[in-house]
């Protein structure tokens, strides 16, 4: 300590301060979520009392269709994401076709298209083709939106395979599919557990399109279906926050055992040899 200067403690201090400011809330949300209403009132800040673990029985109960209907489609839309973009960036990275750089560059473009203003257009297609309140208009957005990101990952990658591999699977006969299966996709494993990540957490996060597409309740997700929980229980602040808690374990559990796979995987798509 004798060692740190000035400059260097007052960093640190700093650090610890925003430290304190990023994590408290969510320390906050945990107490609170094991006490009473009356308890709450007489002491938010910090622990007090024996755990009320009947609220997160009791919030379980409430949010438990509106999390199956959200795993239902975050699992389907991360495959469909998947298996579309395997299929795409191979499609780009091995094949030459005419137009194949202006449809590349053009689906880059998509990335600088804040989502907010495709809601209307895309809203107005949903309804055309009468999606609206039903699973499908989640899906098969979902899926499409998913696409560039990718695009771009899978196709670097799969870009980055040596030519030789695939000109002896081709001496052996292999087809074009087996390539991608038997040669491809092994040594992009990393790129997909980046992209499962990255298209499950925006999926499981959107509140938007869900709620301007489905009004039906056995079709609400979890966000969406979070407020109608809050509206029941909003005097009940134990059951209330845990609810909160309950419905982010799913997404904190994914991140904690995906966390290395995701950054070895986001670096290996991002450069290209």
């Amino acid at each position: 300590m004798r060692n740190l200067s000035t400059g260097r403690i007052l960093q640190l201090a700093l650090l610890g301060i925003l430290m304190v400011l990023t994590f408290y809330p969510f320390l906050f949300l945990l107490m609170n979520s094991l006490k009473t209403t009356p308890e709450f009132w007489m002491n938010p800040w910090w622990f007090s009392g024996s755990p009320e673990w009947v609220n997160y029985a009791d919030a379980w109960e409430a949010i438990a269709p509106f999390m199956a209907n959200s795993i239902v489609i975050t699992v389907l839309a991360t495959v469909g994401v998947l298996v579309m973009g395997c299929l795409t960036g191979f499609a780009f990275a091995r094949f030459d076709f005419p137009g194949k750089q202006v449809f590349f560059h053009a689906i880059l473009a998509m990335m600088m298209v804040p989502a907010v203003l495709m809601l209307i257009p895309s809203f107005i297609l949903a309804d055309r083709l009468e999606l609206i309140d039903t699973y499908w208009v989640m899906l098969l957005f979902y899926i499409s939106g998913g696409q560039v990101l990718a695009i771009f990952l899978l196709r670097n990658f799969f870009e980055a395979i040596p030519e030789d591999f695939f000109s002896a699977a081709k001496i052996d006969g292999a087809t074009t599919f087996q390539m991608l299966r038997f040669i491809a996709l092994p040594l992009c494993k990393p790129i997909l557990g980046t992209i499962s990540i990255i298209t499950a957490i925006a999926v499981w996060n959107n509140f938007l399109w869900p709620l301007v597409t489905t009004s039906r309740t056995d079709l609400k997700v979890i966000t969406n279906g979070i407020l109608e929980f809050a509206t029941e229980y909003g005097a009940n602040y134990g059951t209330m926050f845990a609810g909160y808690i309950i419905s982010a374990l799913p997404m904190l559990v994914v991140i904690l055992f995906c966390m290395r796979a995701f950054m070895r995987g986001l670096a290996a798509g991002g450069v290209k040899n």
